[in-house]
């Protein structure tokens, strides 16, 4: 590993295997020009780091640039809350595709789900809100020179309600924030 690099790797329920381990080291080295002593603390949480490794990469480029980065973590509160989130929102208030049969087996990026999901008022209302609050904190972000944010949104098994919010959301806050992340932890458990 570099060593001007200090990484502290927190990984909880994962098997971090040799392959894992090898590609981690090749984006360390990969960014060798990094100022002596950058910390950079990725928080894992209950993710295979191959799958989060992308973040990460973007991450450390976006550090470089002198960029804010942006994620957006859709999850499950039954699989519990991702450790590395600055803010996390609660969609469970909103109505369940789960409780509808033929949408059930569904993902909150499926045409069904995402169909049913514009047409509930309550679910545009709260997308806009929730749309409002992470403007204004991309904001003041920037404004102290932050460099990431990441922001979870959750429901009951991260399925259908809070993966169409961080797609949606994805989508209009695009041009606020090039290079915006979204993740979907509890997809990639499925």
């Amino acid at each position: 590993m570099v060593p001007e690099l200090l990484a502290r790797m927190h990984i909880a329920d994962v098997q971090f295997d040799q392959a894992a381990a090898r590609a981690f080291d090749g984006v360390v080295q990969g960014h060798a020009g990094m100022r002596v002593g950058t910390r950079i603390e990725h928080h894992t949480g209950q993710l295979a780091l191959c799958v989060q490794l992308p973040c990460f990469v973007q991450r450390i480029d976006q550090r470089k640039a002198d960029q804010l980065s942006v994620t957006l973590v859709s999850f499950g509160f039954k699989f519990g809350i991702p450790g590395d989130c600055d803010f996390v929102f609660d969609a469970r208030i909103l109505p369940n595709p789960y409780w509808e049969s033929s949408l059930r087996s569904l993902t909150g990026g499926d045409p069904a789900v995402v169909q049913y999901l514009d047409s509930q008022p309550q679910v545009q209302t709260l997308l806009a809100e929730y749309e409002e609050f992470i403007r204004a904190r991309i904001g003041e972000y920037r404004g102290v020179r932050r460099r990431y944010i990441t922001l979870g949104i959750g429901c009951t098994g991260g399925q259908h309600r809070s993966v169409y919010l961080v797609n949606r959301l994805t989508e209009r806050l695009a041009s606020q924030a090039p290079g915006i992340i979204s993740r979907h932890s509890a997809l990639a458990k499925r």
